[in-house]
């Protein structure tokens, strides 16, 4: 049986969780059980993976020249928009699977930062504000 890309991905990066990354090298109980419970949610909610992939793959592909590198966080509000609530992990491992580099800027930070084109993220980023305004509009 093939092993699902979110368990491979998992295996290379071991401190991804639903809530992002999460740098603790020697977690208390209390902290570990929470940890565990965070990598659950994000294992349990592997059944939104396919639309996510085709998302990114539709929205954002990777780019060899970039101007400029995106918050996870934010790339992930925009994919809300269209998919509906997601973890911030599994937005992470989904780019990571779709052939994206990244950084992280800060141990502690739970993002990762990805060189995508400024074009692209500008326009999805006003597609979601204009949902965002009708919604609130009422339309």
């Amino acid at each position: 049986m093939p092993i699902h890309p979110l368990a491979e991905i998992l295996t290379r990066h071991p401190s991804l969780t639903a809530l992002g990354f999460e740098d603790d090298p020697q977690p208390i109980p209390e902290q570990a059980a929470a940890r565990a419970k965070r990598l659950q949610e994000l294992h349990s909610s592997a059944d939104h993976w396919d639309a996510v992939c085709t998302w990114i793959r539709k929205h954002l592909p990777p780019t060899p020249r970039s101007r400029g590198y995106f918050s996870s966080y934010a790339l992930k509000g925009m994919a809300e928009e269209e998919l509906g609530p997601l973890p911030h992990g599994l937005f992470i491992a989904a780019m990571l699977h779709c052939d994206h580099r990244f950084l992280r800027q800060e141990r502690h930070n739970p993002n990762a930062y990805f060189p995508l084109s400024k074009r692209r993220v500008v326009g999805l980023d006003r597609r979601a504000e204009t949902r965002r305004r009708e919604r609130a509009d009422g339309r």
